[in-house]
């Protein structure tokens, strides 16, 4: 490996089976970043609101490998790695782990307790599952031996929270980083539907525009041309994302390496471009954008004005949420 190999933490045994949003902080050593941002967030007064949050901290997977019940998977899952194949070592900690009951009664129980209960039947196991198996992605397995990351240094959080209903996802780079951008510029990203299509390869753009201070016009760089979206289905689903010890580090950018998974499938549809607000109506998209523009700088100032990236959706009634802000690199 070239360079000096990465550092990665280890975290104290997980202190709570399940930690609810209100608890974070206290406990910023067992999860990762995306969950002790979000608990940083500090709305003032319904500018935005922050989804009811609870993680499942580090060292729970390592814990629930060493129970009874999981004596031969962890034999066998052992050997799977050993193997390096890794579809299969994945297919089998979603398909053959077994959660025991206290975990499942807590992650049931805290969900409830925020706000944001688990809909009776939903087979959300196998998204917390996913998300722990997600560290033996091909990408994530190779990132690891390139840093010089030991395998058992690496663990995972989960944190869960209900999927918004979004009418555009964003994400908002408090200082842009467009060639020639002015100082106080922000760079707006836009989709219709939720952010799976905006973080992903999906063929289209995004819309993009640069939104400077009050007076500045807005610059449309791009209009959106993703030709399908991404939706919350009718009534709801919950998502279960990586958290891990590996990610926002100096030198380092992990995010994305690791999965998110939702409990049911988010549902694709073509969108219609000709009925969009965002493409024909300057003035709507123009106090979008400002709005964005605000709650960039808004954020910003909770992280005592480090750039930041935000992501986050509109709802259908036009109110902002905001899933994730992370230093900018």
């Amino acid at each position: 490996t070239g360079g000096k190999a990465l550092v990665v933490k280890k975290p104290p045994p997980p202190p709570a089976e399940v930690l609810p949003l209100a608890k974070f902080v206290d406990h910023r050593k067992s999860l990762g970043g995306k969950s002790f941002h979000l608990a940083e967030l500090k709305p003032k007064s319904g500018e935005y609101s922050v989804p009811p949050s609870v993680t499942v901290p580090f060292g729970t997977f390592e814990k629930v490998l060493e129970d009874p019940s999981n004596e031969d998977f962890k034999e066998e899952l052992e050997e799977l790695i050993e193997e390096g194949d890794w579809a299969k070592v994945r297919a089998f900690v979603v398909e053959q782990m077994s959660i025991p009951k206290s975990l499942e009664d807590a992650v049931v129980k805290e969900l409830s307790s925020v706000g944001a209960p688990l809909p009776a039947g939903a087979d959300w196991q196998r998204a917390m599952k996913g998300v722990w198996a997600s560290k033996w992605t091909d990408r994530a397995v190779s990132s690891r031996r390139q840093m010089g990351v030991p395998e058992e240094a690496l663990t995972l959080a989960v944190l869960a929270q209900p999927v918004a209903f979004a009418a555009y996802a964003f994400v908002i780079h408090t200082r842009s980083p467009m060639p020639n951008a002015k100082k106080d510029d922000v760079l707006v990203e836009l989709v219709v539907g939720l952010g799976e299509s905006l973080v992903s390869n999906s063929p289209g753009r995004a819309l993009s525009a640069t939104v400077g201070p009050e007076a500045a016009a807005i610059a449309v760089h791009t209009y959106p041309s993703k030709p399908d979206g991404v939706f919350t289905p009718a009534a709801g689903t919950h998502i279960f994302r990586s958290d891990s010890n590996g990610e926002d580090l100096e030198g380092f950018a992990g995010a994305g390496l690791y999965d998110s998974i939702t409990v049911d499938e988010c549902p694709h549809s073509s969108i219609a471009y000709a009925d969009e607000r965002l493409v024909f109506d300057a003035a709507f998209r123009g106090a979008l954008l400002r709005k964005l523009f605000d709650l960039g700088r808004l954020v910003e100032e909770n992280f005592k004005g480090q750039p930041q990236d935000i992501e986050g959706a509109v709802d259908s009634a036009g109110n902002l949420v905001v899933l994730q802000s992370r230093p900018q690199v």
